[in-house]
Order: C-alpha cells, then sequence, then structure tokens
C-alpha cells in the first residue's frame, strides 16, 4: 500500500487488507493503479466486521467474487465507525456493503466551536427507486446550481454543510 504522505504513514496505522478473492483480473489491477494514484485505500479486508475477512460481494452460479468497494483515504479509516458485508439474497447477485461514518459538524449555524458526534447508517429501499428518479429529475436545475456553489466554496466544511442542510430539507418535506 501506497501512502502519498510521510508524516500520515507514520501516524495511520492501516490493517494488511485480506480477500477471500484471490483473482485479480484487468479491473482489478486498474482498482489497484487508482488506489496507488490517489493514495486511496480499500476498506474492504480490513474493517470492522470484514477485518481479516475480505468477503465476496458478487454471487452467480459461476462462483464469487469481491467487486464492490469501500475507498477512502487513509486519514479518514477512523471515520469508518462501523463496516460489514451483508449476507446476499434472492433480489440481487451483490451484497450489500452497511458501513457507518462518524462526522464532526458544527453544532449551530452561528459557527459554534462546540461540535457533537454523529453516526449515519444509510439503508437503500429499492420501492423507492422511481420516485427518487423522479424527484432528482424535478430538482436538476437546483442540484446542478448546488453542485456549482460547492464547487466554488473555498471552504468544504461549508460547502458539505450547504448540500447536507439541502438533503435534510428536502427529506423533511417528504420528499
Amino acid at each position: 500500500m501506497y501512502i502519498d504522505d510521510e508524516e500520515l504513514s507514520n501516524r495511520v496505522y492501516i490493517p494488511p487488507r485480506a480477500s477471500k478473492d484471490h483473482v485479480i483480473d484487468t479491473n482489478g489491477k486498474r482498482l489497484s493503479e487508482l488506489c496507488q494514484s490517489t493514495s486511496f485505500i480499500i476498506g474492504n479486508g480490513r474493517l470492522h466486521d470484514d477485518l481479516n475477512v475480505g468477503e465476496f460481494t458478487f454471487h452467480s452460479h459461476r462462483g464469487s467474487s469481491l467487486v464492490d468497494y469501500l475507498l477512502l483515504e487513509p486519514k479518514d479509516i477512523f471515520l469508518v465507525s462501523n463496516f460489514k458485508i451483508l449476507q446476499p439474497n434472492e433480489l440481487s447477485d451483490h451484497s450489500g456493503i452497511l458501513f457507518s461514518l462518524a462526522s464532526r459538524h458544527a453544532a449551530d449555524e452561528e459557527g459554534s466551536k462546540s461540535e457533537a458526534s454523529y453516526d449515519y447508517n444509510i439503508k437503500w429501499d429499492d420501492l423507492k427507486i422511481d420516485p427518487f428518479k423522479n424527484v432528482l429529475s424535478q430538482y436538476k436545475a437546483q442540484l446542478c446550481s448546488l453542485e456549482q456553489s460547492i464547487l466554488n466554496e473555498r471552504d468544504i466544511d461549508k460547502g458539505s454543510k450547504r448540500l447536507y442542510k439541502y438533503f435534510k430539507t428536502e427529506c423533511n418535506r417528504g420528499v
């Protein structure tokens, strides 16, 4: 594993990665090259319930493989507070990946120095695919505008907070 930050590599312990999938195809090599060029690491096989396991994420009559990944920067490994590969089910040939991220947000709008810690669990509901697509198409202009303002934002935390507030407001409206 390559970390393009000598000081960081001395401070952050990255567990060795395990994988039940011992075949590395062209896409696997490309993923490895991407990780080396960006200094990203693969969370699978080195975090929480999947530590030292590297469970398969794709299952077919021809066999199983690991094709779904959590990629992250080494400095963010401590933000992952839960990680596991879910059991396969009859609705998909892919196993779900469940992970929780702990983050710190300013407690209030006025820029208070106090911080709160939150864990978020995101679960996909297949019954909401079409309504979700419809909402996205209705709000395409607003989302593009929001994206542009975030890209122009010099402070990533402010931009992320604005995006979070936008989605929270829309979710609270029942959209």
